[in-house]
């Protein structure tokens, strides 16, 4: 089938992405096979990744480890010396190309979505990841403080201004690729864009393909039920100020619990917290680069413990017989929801509710132990009452067709 774009790209940030990009892709290679389609990948290795030929990688190294380097992004790989980087000669007179991002604020994203802007019939969608996507601008009418003013100032001298915006207020974004369609159509960022479902049921039947055609395999884990997802609520990834001890107190007493660290952290960031709880577990190896969407269904896993991890709700909802926990109403997490907000955006709560009631907010330590205690009793049990799961990627086909 004939698609009116010639080139399709997309801009990956996360492993997540990475898994959700490649079934886009393949998808788009089997029924569009007259398209070109590119990922760019930033700051991810992968170099053993296994595309069948049936699309090209491109990859910009990872700039996110010092200052000096985000910099060095700002200025060469997505600002004034842009031109002199290997990712501008796939952008000289662009035309009837489609670009897919996941993050309109991060740098390379925007500077691509900018240029791509500018050609000939190009389009741009977005892609949930996440929570972020259902974001609030807290700065709508407000000046930027003194710290923002300076930052944006810097970052304009080198080309690649911050954009302190919610992810998905950009308004050259065309399509909104969503799981909560009514939710993200609540929001002032949906006006103007075409708002799509993306069914992440329908997207995780690709999980075991993605697994097998790159030899991952995920072994020595199945007595445990319960997961805490890491996340990095710093730059660097490190452990916060405090966040052992915080980790250390959600796990001691529910015995054996089995951590995911996630990708942007350091791979020993959790090594001493392993050393003071015997019942703590690290999943390591190449297989903890992957997002937990992909391995589901090599792990036991049923309950999900997180501060606020877009994997604990994407999961939760797609599957009914996974339960939750968020801890970041807890009065322990106030030091940490200071941390992980950003200054100019807000979370919308209301994601963090389900039809199937499996999603958890507990509001003191006594009813968090009730909700992970509930959970484990449940385990098992399957909910019911799901409609069908899509037999195509509907969405893609309305963008490679408008």
């Amino acid at each position: 089938m004939k698609s009116k774009y010639k080139k399709v790209y997309f801009v990956v940030l996360t492993t997540y992405q990475l898994f959700i990009s490649d079934a886009y892709a393949r998808y788009i290679n089997e029924k569009y096979s007259d398209t070109d389609i590119i990922l760019f990948t930033v700051g991810l290795n992968t170099r053993q990744f296994n595309t069948e030929g049936r699309y090209q990688i491109v990859s910009v190294p990872d700039l996110n480890r010092s200052k000096g380097r985000r910099i060095w992004q700002r200025l060469y790989w997505s600002g004034r010396l842009f031109a002199c980087s290997p990712l501008a000669e796939y952008f000289k007179h662009l035309s009837e190309c489609h670009l897919f991002v996941f993050n309109d604020n991060e740098p390379i994203s925007n500077k691509l979505m900018r240029i791509t802007h500018k050609g000939r019939h190009n389009s741009i969608s977005i892609i949930e990841e996440g929570i972020g996507i259902y974001e609030i601008t807290q700065l709508s009418g407000k000046k930027l403080n003194a710290r923002q003013l300076f930052r944006y100032a810097v970052t304009w001298i080198l080309g690649s201004p911050m954009q302190y915006k919610a992810v998905g207020e950009n308004k050259m974004i065309k399509n909104a690729v969503v799981s909560d369609v009514e939710l993200f159509c609540k929001l002032d960022k949906a006006k103007g864009k075409t708002v799509l479902f993306q069914d992440k049921r329908a997207l995780y039947r690709h999980a075991d393909g993605f697994l097998a055609r790159n030899n991952l395999r995920c072994d020595g884990y199945g007595e445990y039920e319960t997961l805490y997802l890491g996340q990095p609520l710093n730059e660097t990834g490190t452990m916060s100020s405090g966040e052992e001890d915080y980790i250390l107190f959600l796990l001691k007493d529910i015995g054996k619990v089995l951590i995911k660290p996630h990708p942007r952290e350091q791979m020993d960031k959790y090594d001493e917290l392993v050393q003071k709880n015997s019942n703590i577990k690290i999943l390591d190896g190449d297989i903890a680069l992957l997002p937990l969407e992909c391995l589901l269904s090599v792990l036991h896993v049923k309950t999900l413990i997180s501060f606020n991890s877009s994997a604990g709700v994407n999961l939760a909802k797609a599957n009914p017989d996974i339960t939750s926990i968020f801890t970041y109403d807890m009065p322990e997490s106030r030091k940490f929801l200071e941390q992980w907000n950003n200054g100019y955006a807000e979370m919308n709560r209301n994601l963090f509710q389900s039809a199937d009631h499996n999603l958890m907010v507990p509001s003191s330590y006594h009813e968090y132990l009730d909700f992970v205690m509930n959970a484990k009793n449940h385990s098992g049990q399957q909910g019911d009452g799901h409609a069908e799961t899509k037999s195509t990627l509907e969405e893609i086909d309305h963008i490679m067709n408008q």
